[in-house]
């Protein structure tokens, strides 16, 4: 395959977030962020982040907190519509996961496999931890510190997250074509608010082999 080297991005004390990431430009065909964001514009459906999953790490809905907003692209319309990127999670990616991971397995759900998730300015996604044990974010849009749109990582203590803590913080501003991988059931997560006009970014879930994939809560959450 024709991916870079990959990169550690993370410090000492997430040796247990395993991240590391991957250069997937060679992989995509001419004009594949241009798919992939007209797929968000014909299929995308608002979803509010209230706080209310289990993986949520974030204060229930009241008051002046607004919750969340994004637009998200299922699986089964990723399918229809950019098959080639259904195609790369279950093949070279789903590779690239077992060399550096060990035995994983794709969704057996086609609707939670591959989602595509679109923020406007001004947005963020809540603090929560994920329900399957590895995870693929491909950045479909780049975006620097100045505009902020960073996903940051934090070590998940089970409570609620009030404040930003940067001294125990690790974080990503994303670059277009770049593939990370993370085990983020222990470490909750956020995607900052940002400036530009969107940002747009394709979470893939990936599963322990033989193991049940468990994921009727945020599934309810989100879908």
């Amino acid at each position: 395959m024709n991916v870079s080297a990959p990169h550690e991005v993370a410090g000492s004390a997430f040796v247990e977030l395993g991240l590391k990431s991957f250069d997937l430009t060679g992989l995509c065909p001419p004009g594949w962020q241009d798919a992939i964001a007209t797929c968000c514009i014909s299929s995308g459906v608002e979803r509010r982040l209230d706080g209310s999953s289990l993986t949520s790490r974030e204060p229930r809905s009241s008051g002046t907190w607004a919750p969340p907003v994004f637009s998200l692209v299922d699986g089964k319309d990723v399918a229809e519509q950019v098959p080639w990127l259904l195609d790369l999670y279950q093949h070279e990616i789903l590779h690239l996961a077992r060399e550096n991971y060990g035995d994983v397995s794709c969704s057996t759900e086609l609707r939670a496999g591959v989602n595509i998730n679109l923020q406007h300015s001004g947005s963020r996604y809540e603090w929560h931890v994920d329900s399957n044990p590895l995870t693929a974010v491909f950045f479909v849009t780049s975006h620097d510190s100045m505009d902020g749109g960073a996903l940051v990582f934090r070590p998940d203590t089970g409570e609620r997250v009030t404040a930003e803590t940067a001294d125990h913080e690790s974080r990503i501003h994303p670059v277009s074509g770049t593939l990370v991988f993370f085990r983020a059931q222990h470490y909750a997560h956020q995607v900052t608010e940002f400036s530009s006009k969107y940002r747009i970014s394709v979470p893939m879930n990936f599963f322990i082999s033989g193991i049940p994939q468990d994921r009727a809560d945020v599934d309810e959450y989100l879908y």
